[in-house]
């Protein structure tokens, strides 16, 4: 059986709330740590987070509607198409596609930092946080993300 945690089929926008009442635009990467779904929105350019047991979603990190890169602590950081994540300890990693980065977030302070990359500068280099160079992180580079963390 399939039913729906949160959000209403076919409504968009970036609203805080539980189960149907919440909104999404474009959910795309998910992890979860088994209590709570962690969701990369590339429509709204943030980090969300869902409580399992309840449907509760709140936006853990980034500004909903507004594209940038920016560290920083919440609603403070910005995202440019977040499209894949990860968890890894007590912290969230994201793939920032249209910035080219690797962003980390630690889940209980929700601070935002640049853990890799640097934005705007594309390429295919190996290298020690800004010295890296990605062209378009995101979904089809999630076993390279995961490599990448296990190997750091």
């Amino acid at each position: 059986m399939v039913s729906i945690l949160a959000g209403s089929p076919g409504k968009r926008g970036a609203v805080d709330g539980v189960g149907r009442v919440a909104r999404f635009n474009f959910p795309w990467g998910l992890a979860t740590d088994g209590i709570n779904l962690y969701v990369a929105e590339v429509g709204n350019n943030d980090i969300r987070k869902i409580v399992i047991a309840t449907g509760k979603v709140t936006t853990l990190a980034g500004t909903p509607g507004r594209a940038g890169c920016a560290d920083g602590t919440g609603i403070l950081a910005q995202f440019s198409h977040p499209s894949d994540l990860i968890i890894a300890g007590k912290n969230l990693y994201v793939a920032d596609q249209h910035n080219a980065t690797i962003r980390r977030v630690v889940i209980a302070t929700c601070e935002v930092t640049t853990f890799a990359g640097t934005a705007k500068a594309r390429g295919a280099t190996d290298g020690i946080g800004s010295m890296a160079r990605f062209t378009s992180p995101g979904a089809s580079q999630r076993t390279g993300l995961t490599y990448m963390l296990r190997t750091t």
